[in-house]
């Protein structure tokens, strides 16, 4: 085995910012961040960053510009833009008065819901084979009728 090989890959997560280091035979698959859980890709070891500061913005390369781009523009003198919504210790939590906040105790969801009284199984209701056969009879005898009486009632009223 190389010395690369060996040597682990150090790289940031993208979530909680974690300097973490995979074994170099890792690149290309996927972890877990062990702080946050999400999941990464190993970069490969061209890609992967050095460790710098949390709160440290990454460096632009700046291109020339063509030739005929530079003589259409006019060149802008180089500002300073400072730091302002820079991430501070300080900044980044409020000081609480511990005196307002309440301890309150939080058990953890039932998986099983309470039943009402209305939402409890009916108790089932058996008919017997006499009554079923009485109503299929009804329902088979009310549409033929109903289909005649639509016939005379066409046939009489709407001459």
């Amino acid at each position: 085995m190389s010395a690369i090989s060996e040597e682990p890959i150090k790289f940031r997560c993208y979530q909680c910012n974690k300097l973490l280091g995979v074994p170099a035979r890792k690149v290309g698959s996927i972890v877990a961040c062990p702080r946050c859980q999400a999941e990464l890709q190993v970069p490969r070891l061209e890609s992967a960053t050095e460790p710098t500061a949390p709160n440290a913005s990454p460096e632009v390369a700046v291109e020339p510009a063509s030739a005929s781009a530079s003589a259409a523009a006019k060149p802008e003198p180089d500002v300073a833009i400072p730091d302002v919504f820079s991430v501070t210790p300080s900044a980044s939590r409020p000081a609480v008065d511990d005196s307002l906040i309440v301890a309150i105790q939080v058990e953890p969801p039932s998986i099983r819901r309470d039943r009402d009284e209305s939402e409890r199984p009916a108790h089932d209701v058996i008919l017997s084979p006499l009554i079923v056969l009485a109503w299929s009879l009804l329902v088979l005898m009310a549409v033929p009728l109903a289909f005649l009486a639509g016939l005379l009632t066409g046939h009489f009223v709407w001459k």
